[in-house]
């Protein structure tokens, strides 16, 4: 009779470990395989917007300019010293919000009652209009 040795047995129990890794491993790896996925439609968000005029000069006119919109907000800033930011900026001020055409009723009577104040040199007037800005009686986008 033909015994089986231990070399036989060892070398089938190595053959099955290696078949049952092998199945083990492939299972595994073809999960590992990124997959990508491209869509199929246009993701929706919304785009704010601006209504923008353009004067007969060629002006934007429906908003300020970005340097008008930062001495804006620099006199807006907490603690700011307004009627300085004011004077020193005055004629800046002027010019740009001569150009500058809102649409909103509040906004025009906004504009004029600054450019009034400026133009006048009444600095308590001028700073009442930059706390209507700040507090939200009024909004002035920059373009």
């Amino acid at each position: 009779m033909n015994r089986p040795s231990i070399r036989t047995g060892a070398g089938l129990l190595a053959s099955v470990a290696l078949a049952i890794g092998v199945v083990a491993c492939s299972g595994s790896a073809a999960s590992n395989i990124p997959s990508i996925s491209i869509p199929t439609a246009i993701p929706s968000f919304a785009i704010p917007s601006v209504a923008v005029t353009i004067g007969a000069s060629g002006n934007v006119a429906a908003c300020v300019d970005p340097a008008t919109f930062a001495i804006l907000n620099s006199a807006m800033a907490s603690g700011a010293d307004v009627p300085s930011i004011l004077t020193t900026n005055k004629a800046a001020l002027i010019t740009s919000l001569d150009n500058f055409q809102p649409t909103d009723p509040a906004a025009v009577t906004w504009k004029s009652k600054l450019v009034t104040a400026l133009q006048t040199g009444s600095m308590a007037d001028a700073q009442a209009q930059i706390q209507a800005l700040a507090s939200g009686q009024v909004s002035v986008s920059s373009c």
